[in-house]
């Protein structure tokens, strides 16, 4: 078992009320549906590289994908 070293809070959504909210708003459930996985693959890339990098390495790659997902969405120019 492992323990977190900060406080947590652990967010559990009652399935049906998720439900309702996904059919009354289809363009919030795309984007839910859409970022999920999205999310998971940048922390598998993450635990897979950490390890791999001086720390002036990662915080490197960290600023890159910062700039990179702020073009993303347009918040960068």
């Amino acid at each position: 078992m492992r323990i977190a070293s900060a406080s947590m809070t652990l967010c559990v959504f009652d399935r049906t009320a998720f439900r309702s909210f996904f059919r009354s708003n289809l363009e919030r459930a795309f984007d839910l549906t859409w970022i999920a996985p999205v999310e998971e693959h940048f922390l598998g890339e993450v635990l897979t590289t950490v390890g791999q990098r001086s720390a002036m390495e990662r915080v490197a790659w960290a600023l890159a994908r910062i700039l990179q997902r702020g073009r993303m969405l347009g918040l960068v120019e």
